[in-house]
C-alpha cells in the first residue's frame, strides 16, 4: 500500500478564515472515525466458516461487528448534521462546489439525498440504539422477536444467553443485542 503525505503548515491553517479551517479539522476527525469503524466492523463480521473457533465466538464476533454498525451509522448522522451547518449553512459550498469533481457532487446529493426524511433508517438507529438509549425500543424489538421467533432464527440462541469469560472485557451478553 503506497500512501501519499500531504502537509499543510500551521501559518497556512492560521489565515484561514475560523469556519473553513473548523470544517477542515472536523471534516478529517469524522473521515478518522468512520474510517476506522468501517474496519473495525469489516474485521470484526469475517465469516464463520474462515474462523476456527466455537459457534458462541463467532456469534459473539458477528453481533460485535452489528453493534460497530450502530456506532458508525450514529457518526454518520452526526457527519451529516456537521455538512449542512458548517459547509451548506456557510459560503464553503458556494466557494468550492464549482471546484467539486462530479463523482464527489454526485456523492454529496446522495448523502442529502438519503438525509432529508426523518425516517431515515440511520437516524432512527442513532436515536434508539447508538447515541441515545430508549427502553421502549428496546422492548418493541424484544416483544417482536419474542413473538415472531426471529432472535432464535437469527443466530441459533433460543434465550437470553450470555457468554461470560475470564476478564470484563470478554464477556457478550447476546440476549441484549
Amino acid at each position: 500500500m503506497k500512501f501519499k503525505k500531504f502537509s499543510l503548515d500551521y501559518k497556512l491553517l492560521g489565515v484561514m478564515p475560523d469556519h473553513e479551517r473548523q470544517f477542515f479539522i472536523v471534516a478529517g476527525h469524522i473521515f478518522n472515525e468512520c474510517s476506522m469503524l468501517q474496519k473495525t466492523m469489516y474485521w470484526s463480521s469475517t465469516p464463520y466458516d474462515e474462523i476456527d473457533e466455537p459457534k458462541e465466538e463467532n456469534v459473539a464476533r458477528a453481533l460485535q461487528a452489528f453493534m460497530l454498525g450502530k456506532v458508525l451509522a450514529a457518526k454518520l448522522y452526526e457527519a451529516h448534521r456537521v455538512l449542512r451547518r458548517s459547509y451548506y449553512g456557510s459560503d464553503l459550498c458556494r466557494k468550492h462546489d464549482d471546484i467539486l469533481s462530479d463523482k464527489a457532487k454526485d456523492a454529496l446529493r446522495s448523502f442529502n439525498k438519503y438525509f432529508k426524511t426523518s425516517t431515515n433508517l440511520i437516524r432512527k438507529v442513532r436515536m434508539n440504539f447508538a447515541s441515545h438509549y430508549s427502553e421502549e425500543e428496546f422492548e418493541n424489538k424484544w416483544r417482536e422477536e419474542s413473538i415472531t421467533g426471529k432472535q432464535e432464527s437469527l443466530i441459533g440462541i433460543g434465550e437470553h444467553e450470555s457468554l461470560i469469560g475470564p476478564s470484563l472485557g470478554n464477556r457478550f451478553y447476546y440476549g441484549s443485542e
